[in-house]
């Protein structure tokens, strides 16, 4: 993928953009004038790019053309504000270092732990679940409120309501776990801090605080 960093421009009284394009393969680059893109379906968004804006950052899928130019076009669920674009690479490294340098969990191979997650539909908490469920984890169990049930499910894991008086039955009856990722320090972590000294439910515990 390729990132533009620029502005999303409903219109533009412009006709004509200057953009860098190979004729031929194995020829090279040349700046020419070409016709601004047109949207062509409603969730397009035409991009301006302006690298030093800061304002949004798109992605532009690998196999779509036409990011060396003053404009581009791609899809609205590929742009987000700066600041929420910013905050991803390090909710990313942060569940990495806690899943892989931590916890010594193989992203190459499918995962045998099974993993619990409290805190599962914050950044970090669904960060990891996304993870793990890309390296084929088959169990990852996370506790988060019962209205983030649908979010915390549409990503693979299994939710518990951390506020439910049968929290602990519940956590119990889906133990065991080789990891436990805690990212909100709650009563219900602490507790499973203590089942997992007493019966070794988790091997690798990764804490925030």
């Amino acid at each position: 993928m390729r990132f533009v960093i620029g502005r999303r421009c409903a219109s533009t009284t412009a006709s004509v953009m200057k953009a860098w394009i190979l004729e031929s393969h194995g020829t090279q680059l040349q700046l020419r004038e070409m016709p601004i893109p047109v949207l062509t379906k409603p969730d397009q968004v035409l991009i301006k790019v302006k690298v030093f804006t800061y304002i949004v950052m798109a992605v532009i899928p690998a196999f779509k053309q036409g990011c060396h130019a003053e404009y581009a076009i791609t899809e609205a669920s590929c742009c987000s504000h700066f600041q929420q674009a910013a905050s991803f690479p390090y909710v990313a490294c942060t569940a990495w270092t806690a899943l892989v340098t931590v916890a010594r969990m193989n992203p190459k191979s499918k995962p045998a732990e099974r993993v619990l997650i409290h805190g599962g539909s914050g950044g970090l908490g669904t960060m990891a679940i996304q993870m793990l469920k890309a390296w084929g984890t088959e169990k990852v169990v996370a506790t988060c409120s019962q209205d983030s049930f649908e979010l915390v499910k549409s990503l693979g894991a299994i939710p518990v309501d951390y506020r439910a008086i049968n929290a602990t039955d519940q956590l119990i009856n889906l133990a065991p776990f080789e990891v436990v990722l805690d990212c909100v320090n709650s009563e219900l972590a602490k507790w499973s801090d203590k089942v997992n000294k007493v019966v070794d439910v988790a091997k690798t515990k990764f804490s925030l605080y």
